[in-house]
């Protein structure tokens, strides 16, 4: 082989490699916009439930049933944002240490902050399923399509 070969090997190589970087950060903005969205509307939806909850004291009746949704509706808005987030550390290889909370690389056993272990021993303890998978809410079903495309990405780079 001569140099020339040699630089292009090389060559091709670093463009791949910038490529998937790029791809990366591209994903991450992505993320980034769908949880600056969800802020945006867990906001309204407190907004919302405070307008309900002052309008119900000053009536007197309280419809426990309306109020009972709209804390529903929280609580799912809150769990997407929750999975965003995470998304959003995995594709920068961080994790979420469960006992403090401290964000710490994926790649340490042992959150290095409290020293709690950050993996169970058995992978498959871990939670697979789609939460989402029959859930009309389009912002869920996106995060676990990235997050499973995601987890391809990282087996296929892996093996």
């Amino acid at each position: 082989m001569s140099i020339f070969d040699d630089f292009l090997i090389n060559a091709k190589t670093a463009v791949s490699a910038v490529g998937k970087k790029a791809e990366k950060v591209i994903d991450v903005s992505k993320l980034k916009y769908a949880e600056a969205g969800l802020q945006s509307e867990i906001g309204k939806k407190y907004q919302s439930l405070g307008e309900f909850v002052y309008k119900s004291y000053l009536s007197g009746e309280m419809d426990k049933e309306a109020l009972d949704r709209r804390i529903e509706e929280l609580r799912e808005l809150n769990d997407n944002l929750e999975s965003t987030r995470e998304l959003i550390n995995a594709q920068k290889n961080k994790v979420s240490c469960k006992s403090c909370g401290e964000l710490v690389s994926a790649d340490l056993k042992y959150c290095g902050n409290c020293g709690a272990r950050l993996y169970s021993e058995d992978p498959t303890e871990e939670d697979g399923g789609e939460a989402c998978a029959d859930s009309d809410d389009t912002v869920c079903r996106d995060v676990e399509r990235t997050v499973k495309e995601a987890a391809e990405d990282a087996a296929a780079t892996t093996i």
